[in-house]
C-alpha cells in the first residue's frame, strides 16, 4: 500500500491552465445566486477584518491608555471591543441564516421550522399520563 502515491499528481494534467470556457459555464450554474455569493463573500471578508480588530483594539489598550492612565480612552476602546464582538456575533448569526437556505433546491428555513414544531408536540404533558 503507498500512501504517498496519493500525492502524486500527472505532469500533464499539473501543467493545466485554467480554463476560461470552463469557468463561464460553471458561472452559469451560479447565477441565479450571485447575489447571495457576492453578500456571503463580503461578510466573510468583513468578519475576517473583525478578527483582527480586538488585537488592535488590546495593543492600544496596553500601549497607550493604561501607561497613560487616561480613563477616557480606555473606556472608549472597551466599548469599541464590546461593540465588535457584538457586530461580529451579528455577522455569524447573519452568515449561518444565509447559508441555510443558499443550497439549490433546499427548503432548510421551512423545514427546520417545521421540525421543530413537531418536536415540540411530542413534548410530553406536564400533567402525567392519561390526565387529558
Amino acid at each position: 500500500m503507498r500512501v504517498w502515491g496519493t500525492f502524486w499528481r500527472d505532469p500533464e494534467e499539473a501543467d493545466r491552465s485554467i480554463d476560461l470556457d470552463l469557468i463561464r459555464r460553471g458561472w452559469t450554474f451560479v447565477r441565479p445566486y450571485r447575489r447571495t455569493l457576492l453578500v456571503y463573500l463580503a461578510a466573510t471578508g468583513a468578519g475576517s477584518l473583525l478578527q483582527v480588530a480586538p488585537a488592535l483594539l488590546i495593543r492600544q489598550i496596553v500601549d497607550l491608555a493604561l501607561p497613560h492612565r487616561d480613563a477616557w480612552a480606555l473606556g472608549l476602546l472597551t466599548a469599541g471591543l464590546v461593540l465588535v464582538f457584538v457586530s461580529s456575533s451579528l455577522l455569524l448569526v447573519g452568515q449561518r441564516w444565509l447559508s441555510l437556505g443558499s443550497a439549490p433546491g433546499s427548503s432548510s428555513r421551512s423545514g427546520w421550522r417545521s421540525t421543530a414544531s413537531s418536536s415540540a408536540c411530542r413534548w410530553p404533558s406536564s400533567r402525567g399520563p392519561g390526565r387529558a
